[in-house]
């Protein structure tokens, strides 16, 4: 009776190992599924910033030109105000300075 226990045990370990060795075998498998799906979400994700990136990249350089051109709108107007008033405009300037040079030496 003793051997019939001891070659039921053994039976009962061996298949014991096997179901062990195939969930590792099985767990294993799933990592690597996890991990391949991990890396495409990860490449998605990479080509969205990259995507956005660019249209945030054009809007930027859009805005900036469109500021620069009302920039260089201004400045033109302010040169032809100055080419019609030459007289006022350097009393203007010489007023404005004096104002901020009196702003910056005064004593608190």
């Amino acid at each position: 009776m003793a051997t019939t226990k001891s070659k039921t045990s053994k039976s009962t370990n061996v298949e014991l190992r096997e179901e062990v060795d195939q969930l590792k075998s099985q767990i294993g498998e799933l990592l690597n599924l996890l991990k391949d799906k991990g890396q495409n979400k990860t490449n998605d994700l990479k080509e969205t910033v990259s995507e956005n990136l660019q249209d945030y990249q054009e809007q930027a350089k859009e805005h900036l030109e469109t500021a620069y051109d009302i920039g260089n709108e201004n400045m033109e107007r302010i040169g032809e105000k100055i080419q019609k008033n030459p007289l006022s405009s350097m009393f203007l300037a010489f007023g404005v300075g004096y104002v901020i040079s009196k702003m910056m030496t005064k004593d608190n």
